[in-house]
């Protein structure tokens, strides 16, 4: 089986990239209660966000299949 990787440019991947990555932010930082570890997910993993990081060059992201 070999590996198919799918650059993220649309937006329905940008929606899914966004919402694991608020997934494992909150796994992540255990610390934080999980109210503030949410809040900080939404501000920093938003979709928004992370649409603008890939189509200003910042940041590259992939599924891989």
């Amino acid at each position: 089986m070999n590996p198919t990787f799918k650059q993220v440019t649309k937006t329905r991947y940008v929606e899914l990239v966004a919402e694991l990555a608020q997934e494992i932010f909150v796994q992540h930082y255990t610390k934080l209660t999980p109210k503030v570890a949410a809040a900080l997910a939404d501000k920093y993993q938003s979709d928004i966000l992370t649409d603008d990081e890939i189509h200003s060059g910042v940041i590259n992201y992939f599924l891989i299949y």
